[in-house]
């Protein structure tokens, strides 16, 4: 089984200045990724990131740890943690599609206060549009 985990953050980057570090996450991401078998996706919206990874449990571990303690995002939500069969973005190390205006308007519905059903339902239309920008079409 493939470990599969969707989390939302709020962004500490003070924009256009650090636009640049957005772009390091991601060069880092790809080749992190590659090494330990590790496939998603980032959005970053300007006050957001939403991101799927996937992969080997130890992997998938270890690489949560390294995202809470990164200074460049805080209020981690897990919205999603779960096995899933088969990967969802299987040819990326890590697509990314930002800055979005249209994918903030998608993240208010996964806000804390909503009820968890909303915000699962929220979460996998949001993955869905991950995988339409990043060229996968939905599994």
């Amino acid at each position: 089984m493939i470990r599969s985990i969707f989390y939302v953050s709020v962004s500490t980057l003070v924009l256009p200045v650090e636009e640049s570090r957005v772009h390091d996450i991601v060069d880092w991401s790809r080749r992190w990724n590659a090494d330990v078998g590790v496939t998603g996706a980032l959005m970053f919206t300007e006050k957001h990131f939403a991101q799927v990874i996937e992969g080997p449990l130890p992997a998938i571990a270890e690489l949560m740890g390294k995202i809470r303690r990164d200074p460049r995002h805080t209020r981690i939500d897990v919205i999603l943690d779960r096995s899933i069969r088969h990967r969802q973005f299987a040819g990326w190390t890590m697509a990314y599609s930002g800055p979005e205006d249209f994918i903030e308007a998608q993240l208010a519905p996964l806000a804390p206060d909503r009820p968890a059903a909303d915000r699962a339902a929220a979460a996998h239309a949001l993955i869905a549009v991950m995988q339409d920008l990043s060229g996968l079409g939905t599994v």
